[in-house]
């Protein structure tokens, strides 16, 4: 494959590439869309693997930034709704809310949610 269609050919999403003879390194883009790299490895196989589980992780909508720390989402949020002092409608609807439109899972591409191609 020519260096112009390997280039065309790669994936938006992260890639495997060998720095220097017995090492490779993962990279991906982030949701937000930087590109960070994962680490390198021994192999190809594992830096696919340490990819693929960084992929996963974004797919399934537990990926979280490196830079924002140790803290899921999921847990934030129950530990800030514990420490207010709420009207139990106002709890409830901003517990609706974000089970609605921040906890909930996004669809894995190629999965049967409609977003199969």
């Amino acid at each position: 494959m020519s260096p112009r269609n390997r280039r065309n050919s790669r994936c938006s999403y992260g890639n495997v590439r060998q720095r220097t003879p017995g090492r490779w390194e993962a990279r991906y883009t982030g949701p937000d869309g930087v590109r960070r790299p994962i680490g390198t490895f021994e192999s190809e196989k594992a830096a696919n693997a340490a990819l693929a589980r960084v992929l996963s992780d974004v797919y399934q909508g537990t990926y979280r930034e490196p830079e924002t720390g140790d803290v899921p989402l999921r847990e934030y949020a129950q530990r800030w709704l514990a420490t207010r002092d709420l009207k139990p409608s106002t709890l409830d609807g901003y517990e609706r809310l974000l089970r609605r439109w921040i906890l909930t899972p996004l669809p894995s591409p190629g999965g049967d949610d409609g977003f199969s191609s």
